[in-house]
């Protein structure tokens, strides 16, 4: 029993030391040391980071995400959707600076050998890029679906680099992605930035194979506002009863606690 102990906690420590040179990309892509991607990742109320461009993307200096946000009126999935490429750089280096040290080893675990994992509203996929970087034999294929975005664009570059096979949905509104059948599926810090969660939650049910494992952590806000839709809020009782319906909860919290329940671990029947 100790020895088993001391095993997997040697595994988690050399899982999260293999994540040190996260910044390396960044460098090279956007033309950053790594204390400036430090301090452009590092999230602070009221900040206006001046964030590089690159040959994807534009600058984008002396705004607050929120500015950003209210600089037009998001009354509309294309107006929603839009918000998201309007941000530059933004969330490549908040997401890389929030993942970093990461180990999602108990998401890599009920990957099958030639299994198919699916990131949805991946951002920068730090999970598919951990699973191809720690994995390597666990994977035959990624599959990645976010709108049209800056930090899609870094991820899948990103992700691409480490030889895995990569397939892309760039989801339009009113149309609902196209998603092979999937082995694992992954909805994280996602749901609350949805103008339909249950139709997504929906999807993602059908796409996954019977027997496969759903990771979520649709989070309450109790005063949403911004990126946090107040319709996915609406919705978010109608996702778990959908969830609680087809799927088992295998692990995590209710997700009726106050913070939310935090990620939960599901079972398709």
């Amino acid at each position: 029993m100790i020895k088993a102990k001391c095993r997997t906690v040697w595994n988690e420590l050399k899982e999260r030391l293999g994540n040190q040179n996260w910044w390396e990309d960044v460098e090279g892509y956007y033309g950053v040391t790594k204390r400036e991607a430090i301090k452009l990742g590092t999230r602070a109320k009221g900040r206006r980071p001046d964030l590089p461009g690159s040959a994807t993307c534009e600058p984008v200096r002396g705004k607050t995400l929120e500015e950003i946000w209210h600089s037009r009126l998001r009354d509309s999935e294309e107006a929603i959707f839009s918000f998201y490429r309007e941000v530059g750089s933004w969330f490549v280096f908040r997401q890389l600076v929030r993942h970093r040290g990461r180990s999602y080893g108990f998401i890599a675990r009920h990957l099958p050998s030639n299994g198919v994992l699916a990131e949805f509203g991946c951002g920068i996929a730090p999970i598919s890029h951990w699973v191809a970087t720690h994995r390597p034999a666990r994977w035959r294929w990624f599959h990645l679906v976010d709108v049209p975005s800056e930090h899609l664009t870094f991820g899948i570059w990103r992700l691409r680099k480490t030889g895995a096979q990569v397939g892309v949905q760039e989801v339009q509104p009113g149309r609902p992605p196209w998603i092979p059948v999937t082995d694992v599926a992954v909805i994280l810090e996602t749901f609350e930035h949805l103008p339909a969660p249950l139709q997504a939650a929906q999807q993602v049910g059908r796409v996954l194979r019977r027997g496969g494992v759903l990771f979520e952590d649709f989070g309450p806000h109790d005063l949403p506002g911004g990126a946090d839709l107040p319709q996915a809020q609406i919705e978010r009782p109608e996702v778990y009863r959908f969830f609680a319906k087809d799927f088992l909860l295998e692990a995590g919290r209710p997700w009726t606690d106050l913070d939310g329940g935090g990620i939960r671990q599901w079972r398709k029947h």
